[in-house]
Order: C-alpha cells, then sequence, then structure tokens
C-alpha cells in the first residue's frame, strides 16, 4: 500500500516526497526506491498518533527545501492516486491567486461531504507543520485553523482506507 500512496505523490510535480515510516519502518525501507526525489524518515513515536509524523515530514521538507506546498497521503488509503494531488493543489492555488485566504485544501467525498485525503498544505503552514503536537486530532485542528479549502470528488477514493485485511482484499 505503501507503494500506491508513493506512485501518487511522485504523479505531482513534487521535488521531494518524504515517506514517513512507523511500526513496519524494516519491511517499508527495502520498498523505498532509491530516488534523489525520496526521503525516508522513521518515527520511532508512530504510536503517539499522525501528529507526529506530519511533523518529521514537515521538519524535513523545511531542511531541505526552505519552503514548499506539501501534500500528505496515507498509506492506508491505497485508491488516491495522483489525478487526485493533481487537482487539490491546483483547486488550492488557483484560489490563493484569486485572494482566497486559504492555508490548506482537502478532498472531501461529494455528495456525503465526508473529509478525506489528499491534503496539500500551502508553504505558509510550513511552520504550523513543523509545531504540530503529536496525537491523530493535531492535524485536524490544525486544518481547521488554516480555512481549509473542501475540494470536492464524487469517487470514494478519497475516504477509502485499509484498516483489516478483509478490507484490502478487493485491492489484490
Amino acid at each position: 500500500m505503501c507503494t500506491r500512496a508513493r506512485r501518487a505523490a511522485l504523479a505531482w510535480p513534487a521535488w521531494l516526497v518524504v515517506v514517513v515510516t512507523g511500526p513496519d519502518a524494516d519491511r517499508v525501507r527495502p520498498a523505498v526506491p532509491q530516488s534523489p526525489r525520496l526521503v525516508l524518515v522513521d518515527n520511532p513515536d508512530y504510536a503517539r498518533g499522525q501528529g507526529g509524523s506530519l511533523r518529521r515530514a514537515a521538519e524535513t521538507v523545511r531542511r531541505r527545501l526552505g519552503a514548499a506546498y506539501v501534500a500528505v497521503l496515507l498509506a492506508d488509503m491505497p485508491r488516491v492516486t495522483g489525478r487526485h494531488v493533481v487537482q487539490v493543489h491546483a483547486a488550492l492555488t488557483r484560489a490563493r491567486r484569486r485572494g482566497a485566504g486559504h492555508r490548506a485544501a482537502r478532498a472531501v467525498h461529494d455528495p456525503s461531504g465526508t473529509p478525506g485525503h489528499p491534503v496539500v498544505f500551502a508553504p505558509e503552514a510550513l511552520d504550523a507543520l513543523c509545531r504540530l503536537p503529536d496525537g491523530d486530532d493535531a492535524p485536524r485542528n490544525l486544518l481547521r485553523s488554516l480555512d481549509c479549502l473542501q475540494v470536492p470528488f464524487d469517487d470514494d477514493a478519497v475516504i477509502f482506507d485499509v484498516d483489516t485485511p478483509g478490507d484490502a482484499a478487493p485491492l489484490i
């Protein structure tokens, strides 16, 4: 599943793709090909929640690039594609060019209104991402503070996640 997220991230014209590993770091590391665009970052504190993983990724972006748009894709959401990333990023940049104050955008399942992935953060959000506390609520709370643009998608790829082996069966 990590391979699918990596492919989706690389489909976006990103300068850098940061893969943050958790409990399966030893299995994920060999699956990530060597590339100047790919950086592997271990998060030994993965059990403390997504906030820490996102913070580690943002810190890596800051060290390598200074500032940049940051797209967040989750390995357990394997139906998210490069098309989703490109569309969320494009919607955010268009809105910002028109003067909107959005500093983030996220995919939202239409018609249910369920928030999903990918999420794209504007460069101005990088400081806040680097200060993100541990916990699974931290990214959601940050999005609320950034005037997050909701980008509708009519397919369930943006909300489909794999929590059990049975969830993964249709993907094999």
